[in-house]
């Protein structure tokens, strides 16, 4: 551009135009073909004006570029000033940002330590709460066990109560009996004068005694018992041993196809049948052996030996006395004595308990009555399933189970 205006310059005001100008002159004569060296002259003027105008435009283009060149340095000044401003900005908007993120960490490391408090809080309060309601359960397992265990005492306790009710009113019958008979007496006394008359009643008590010493006459058949001042009744004899003594049979057990498990009324008169199973009944049992002293003999059949256990005095008190075993005597046997614990006790069923357990009915745990103690040593009437009886602490296997009474020190033929 320099080169170009020298040769402006000099065509206008020289002419002449030095060496180095021809080479541009020949480059730019296409652009100018105006331009020689004839018109040099003539145009001095013309190509004054041209390079003035090219100046003046010239002139305006450095002063547009000069502007342009201003204007794009003020723009990129403002630009970096936006720019700055915006880094600024963003700088404090992340400053910000991180404050409010600190912050906001801070808060939620808060918030969360606090839920993890409140969340350990629960869960120690549900393990209390846990261990509240499976105390609550244990403690009402408890009211329950007592309150049936309470039941259990006051229904007893009633039972007892109208038993010994009974005994009361059966106690003033006796009184008034007795008092009844004692004016009898007084005036049977003052009446008897004559000793025969007193010889000839001993007489026929003792024949009484003595037909109640010899009643079983016909083992194997059912024999009749009188006792003095009671009505008859039947009773099934057998013989046992080599030695042919005849024996009462007052229980027997053979298929327990017949429940001993019998309430109190039942077991005092009696059941079953006298070919089978049954049971002679305890008022019948306290009448016998009340009347003079008996032999007690246990028969356990287990079809291949039979065990046996016997008592020298058995005796049983009336239905008062709660049918108790007043007498034993001496045991003899390869049983085991399986009733010396069960002495002066009463008797128990499901529906009276007489036992010596607070709370418990051995009799009903045993499905069957007997002279229980602590549900333990021996129940003739034991039943949990066939063929089983306890006897002596053991569990014993039997075809059956038999128990048998006589007269003591009689002879039977």
């Amino acid at each position: 551009m320099a080169k170009f205006l020298v040769l402006i310059i000099s065509l206008t005001f020289y002419c002449p135009i030095p060496l180095e100008s021809v080479i541009i002159w020949n480059n730019y004569q296409r652009i100018f073909p105006h331009l020689n060296e004839t018109s040099c002259t003539k145009n001095k003027e013309n190509m004054k004006n041209v390079v003035l105008q090219y100046l003046n435009t010239t002139n305006k283009i450095a002063q547009q570029r000069g502007s342009l060149i201003t204007q794009s340095i003020e723009h990129v000044r403002r630009l970096k000033d936006e720019l700055t401003k915006s880094k600024l900005i963003n700088q404090q908007l992340i400053a910000e940002q991180q404050t409010k993120n600190i912050d906001l960490e801070r808060s939620m490391r808060e918030a969360f330590a606090e839920k993890d408090a409140q969340i350990r809080n629960l869960t120690t309060k549900a393990r209390v709460t846990q261990a509240e309601l499976e105390q609550t359960k244990t403690e009402k397992k408890n009211l329950e066990d007592n309150l049936k265990r309470l039941r259990i005492q006051t229904k007893n306790s009633d039972d007892k109560i109208i038993l010994l009710e009974s005994k009361l009113r059966t106690f003033e019958q006796n009184i008034t009996e007795h008092q009844e008979n004692l004016k009898i007496c007084k005036q049977n006394i003052s009446e008897t004068v004559n000793r025969s008359a007193l010889n000839e009643e001993r007489v026929k008590l003792d024949t009484k005694v003595d037909k109640v010493k010899n009643n079983c006459t016909h083992p194997g058949h059912l024999n009749v018992i009188s006792l003095p001042n009671q009505e008859t009744f039947q009773v099934p004899c057998t013989v046992v041993g080599s030695n042919n003594q005849v024996w009462i049979i007052v229980e027997r057990r053979l298929d327990h196809k017949i429940s001993f498990n019998r309430r109190w009324e039942e077991y005092a008169q009696g059941f079953g049948n006298f070919s089978t199973e049954f049971f002679i009944g305890l008022q019948k049992l306290h009448l016998m052996t009340s009347s003079q002293p008996h032999e007690l003999l246990i028969r356990l059949d287990n079809g291949q030996r039979i065990k046996s256990a016997s008592y020298s005095h058995f005796r049983i008190g009336n239905e008062t006395e709660g049918y108790a075993l007043k007498s034993l005597g001496k045991y003899a046997g390869d049983a085991g004595d399986g009733l010396g614990e069960s002495l002066n006790q009463k008797f128990s069923t499901f529906d009276v308990d007489n036992d010596l357990i607070d709370g418990v009915n051995c009799a009903k745990d045993s499905n069957g009555g007997w002279w229980e103690t602590g549900c333990s040593k021996s129940n003739l009437n034991f039943y949990i399933r066939s063929n089983l009886v306890l006897w002596n602490n053991f569990l014993d296997s039997v075809h059956s189970v038999e128990m048998l009474i006589r007269p003591a020190n009689s002879d039977h033929n």
